[in-house]
Formats: structure tokens, C-alpha cells, sequence
């Protein structure tokens, strides 16, 4: 229940359908989880995680994601978190910009 997005986490399950953006939530949080090596909601119970969702709060991305070099990677993430799954990018979208993102840490990095 950690990863799913806040549409999965209501008590009324029939209206929810899976679907793509519910995906691209749940990577949002792992890349985040991947970047920050710890868990999304770590300090908090599940149940009190879920209702951190719902409330539309997201976990604190780390002093060191806020880093300019971070900043593309940082606002992708914040953007997978969407409350709204039609405002959340499409799997497309983000290959694209983790295309651009890579690019510009291997340029920077030469």
C-alpha cells in the first residue's frame, strides 16, 4: 500500500480501474526510494501513509535531491506524484526526459 497511488487507497475499490498513471505513481516512488535509499513513508505505519495520500502529501524529497544537479530528476518525480493521474506524464514522456536528463549529467560529467 506504500507505493500504490491515492486513487488505489480509497475504501470504495469500484470505481478504480488499473491503469497507466497508477504505474507511473508507483515509479515515481521507487525512483524517488532509489534515489534517497529508503523507503517512501518509512516513518510512518501504513495506514497512516495511506492517509498521508489521500490527504495529497508526498514524502520530502532529501536536501540533496533539491541540488540544481538534481533539479530535471527532482520536478520528474514530483510530476509522477500527481494527485490528478491525468496530470501525471506518461511512461513516453518520461523516457524522453530521462533521456535529456541523462545527457546533460554525462556532458557535465566529461
Amino acid at each position: 500500500m506504500r507505493v500504490y497511488p491515492p486513487e488505489c487507497c480509497t475504501l470504495d475499490h469500484s470505481s478504480y480501474r488499473h491503469s497507466f498513471a497508477a504505474e507511473v505513481f508507483m515509479f515515481g516512488l521507487m525512483m524517488a526510494e532509489a534515489m534517497e535509499r529508503k523507503a517512501s513513508y518509512h516513518q510512518y505505519s501504513t495506514p497512516n501513509a495511506v492517509k498521508m495520500k489521500l490527504k495529497g502529501l508526498r514524502p520530502e524529497l532529501e536536501k540533496r535531491m533539491k541540488h540544481p544537479e538534481f533539479g530535471p530528476l527532482s520536478d520528474l518525480i514530483i510530476r509522477c506524484w500527481s494527485a490528478s493521474p491525468d496530470m501525471r506524464p506518461s511512461f513516453s514522456q518520461i523516457c524522453e526526459e530521462m533521456k535529456v536528463i541523462i545527457g546533460q549529467h554525462q556532458s557535465s560529467h566529461k
